[in-house]
């Protein structure tokens, strides 16, 4: 039996029961994986978006390099496609509209696998420029 004295059972130190210590020990074990995995969690999102940027600045720069190297050339603007009209009424900040990352792993769906790639008949001036890049 302990003593109901409390004086006496604190006494000068107090020292917690072996079972309290093990229980608290096996508490704060148990909750490690939980905290890690919302760690986690968060810390993959911040890199799924670091990556997405990356990807975004690097296809920023190869598009420049292309449209550099289509330019010197000298391929007709009537085998680049239908021109895109750029609206300066549409933005603020016309010429510059980033692509911001939108990626999220909480609330973004997967994606189904694209379909299989139809091939096509290379042009020998496009094929010359995409030689030169496929250094980079």
């Amino acid at each position: 039996m302990r003593p109901l004295n409390s004086r006496k059972w604190i006494g000068d130190k107090w020292r917690p029961r072996l079972a309290t210590v093990v229980v608290a020990i096996l508490i704060v074990v148990m909750a490690l994986p939980l905290v890690g995995l919302f760690f986690f969690r968060l810390y993959e999102n911040q890199l799924i978006r670091q990556t997405e940027a990356e990807l975004i600045a690097q296809g920023a720069v190869l598009a420049a390099i292309y449209a550099e190297d289509v330019r010197q050339a000298g391929i007709a603007p009537e085998k680049l496609g239908a021109p895109v009209s750029a609206d300066p009424a549409r933005d603020n900040n016309y010429p510059y509209d980033p692509i911001e990352p939108r990626l999220d792993l909480a609330s973004d769906d997967v994606m189904p696998t694209r379909p299989a790639a139809v091939p096509a008949i290379p042009d020998a001036a496009f094929a010359a420029i995409g030689a030169r890049l496929s250094g980079i």
